[in-house]
This record gives structure tokens, C-alpha cells and sequence, in this order.
């Protein structure tokens, strides 16, 4: 695209540079290629090489920008709001309880196996920053219910309830979670009250009280955070430096007293 001399580009040359990048990196790492062949190392290379992005392909969903946290009280009432006794509601009561407990993307529900008191997650995600490994999720389950997070794992183990479809496609996933709430009374309300406190929740909210919990109320160092959710070091504190920070404030706060 060209606008007033500016060239940028559309997400497609993007994905095929990262795609490129990632190829070139196991080739050479795990295939025994010659060095020659390494992507260049310089970020701001990459960067040129991937072009700038076009505005028109910036997304626009609903759950895009800065959802705020769900507490773990507002959760703990979605999730007791779904009527277990109705399959399709049992199913989802399923998947809002695992987004929650191990702080997943809606997509990685598609990817999640059950391991012992562990999460398998069998999922890739491509970013600018790289691509994520494949990972063992460690629970983060409310303090108020700690062992919330082994009866979900319990449950999804047995077989005896299922997982939602969430999409043919793993880009209707976080779409699917978003109208499974939507239909729920307490998911609305506590939209509602968002909205008047001048800010938004979507279903990423499960996901970032899930960081809040780990940060802040169980004081888990960055490094572990940021591997448990699937994220860089970089990543994890360029969305959630400010639950680290609070932590810090907290500790400090209990050595006072």
C-alpha cells in the first residue's frame, strides 16, 4: 500500500518473513545447516525486512485492546453462575475454569491435555518476538479455592466432559468463548459494570487475572510467569510489568509491618 509517499505492508509479507525466520533458525539449529544461513540477528533488520504494518490490517475485534482483569471473586461467580446440569453449560463452566487456573489463550482450550496436576498445551504461537515452545502449564488456582484447578484437570482427564467447539479455525476460538459468555447473565453484568468504571473486559480478562494472581497474590518471579503463560520475558512485562511492580510494593509492605 502507498499513501503520501509511504510504502507499508499487508500481514501476509509479515507472516512469511516470521515464517521465514523461524525456518531458517531450525534448519541451522537443529538440522546441522551452515551458519550462513541464520536470519540476520539485528531486530531493526527484521523489522525492515517485515515492512510497516498497514493500518487497515490491525485488528478490530472486540476482544482487542486493554481488557482489564477479571478478580477472582468475579470469577468464581461466572463460573458458579453455569448450570452444570445442562451439558452444553458443563462444558463451557469447563473451559472458563481452565482459562482462568492456567491463565490460557482462548486457543490453546483446542491445544490443552491433562497431565498429572499439570497442563499440556500443544501450541504454537508466531509473533514478532519469535514463536512460542510447547509447554507444561502449572495451575494458579484462586487462593479461595485451591483445589479448583485439579478437579478441572480431574474432569477434563475422565473424558466425562468435553471441551465446547470452539471453531474450525484456530482464529474463531477466542470469537467462540466471546459468545459463550455473552449468553451469560453474570458475564453481562459484570460487562456492564466495566463499562461504567470507564473500562472494558473480554474474554482475555480470565487470562489476565490469572498473571494478577500469579504476580501479585502467590509473588511468582517474571521469569517463571512469563514461561508458565506462554510468553517471552520481554512480552510478559511489556503487558503485565505493573502487576510485578504492585508485587514489589506489597512485599515491601509486609517486611514494614
Amino acid at each position: 500500500y502507498e499513501k503520501d509517499g509511504e510504502i507499508s505492508f499487508g500481514k501476509g509479507r509479515r507472516r512469511r518473513i516470521l515464517s521465514a525466520k523461524q525456518f531458517l533458525n531450525y534448519a541451522v539449529h537443529n538440522l546441522g545447516a551452515d551458519e550462513r544461513w541464520l536470519p540476520p540477528a539485528n531486530l531493526e533488520t527484521i523489522k525492515d525486512l517485515k515492512g510497516k504494518q498497514n493500518k487497515k490490517d490491525k485488528p478490530a475485534a472486540n476482544n482487542a485492546g486493554k481488557a482489564q482483569r477479571i478478580s477472582d471473586d468475579a470469577f468464581l461467580e461466572l463460573l458458579d453462575s453455569f448450570d452444570t446440569d445442562k451439558p452444553d453449560q458443563k462444558r463451557w463452566r469447563l473451559a472458563i475454569g481452565l482459562m482462568s487456573c492456567f491463565a490460557l489463550r482462548p486457543v490453546e482450550l483446542k491445544y490443552c491435555k491433562a497431565n498429572g496436576d499439570l497442563l499440556d498445551i500443544d501450541y504454537i504461537k508466531i509473533s514478532s518476538d519469535g514463536a512460542t515452545e510447547e509447554r507444561q502449564v502449572e495451575p494458579l488456582a484462586p487462593v479461595a479455592r485451591p483445589e479448583l484447578a485439579k478437579q478441572l484437570l480431574l474432569e477434563l482427564s475422565s473424558g466425562l466432559t468435553e471441551l465446547p467447539p470452539l471453531g474450525q479455525f484456530d482464529r474463531w476460538a477466542a470469537r467462540s468463548v466471546s459468545r459463550a459468555l455473552d449468553r451469560n447473565d453474570v458475564w453481562n453484568k459484570l460487562k456492564a459494570e466495566a463499562i461504567e468504571a470507564g473500562t472494558k473486559i473480554s474474554c482475555y480478562s480470565l487470562r489476565h487475572g490469572a498473571a494478577f494472581r500469579g504476580a501479585v497474590v502467590y509473588g511468582i518471579g517474571v521469569d517463571d510467569l512469563a514461561k508458565n503463560m506462554g510468553h517471552s520475558v520481554s512480552t510478559y512485562l511489556k503487558y503485565y510489568r505493573d502487576f510485578n511492580d504492585q508485587k514489589g510494593k506489597t512485599s515491601l509492605f509486609e517486611v514494614a509491618r
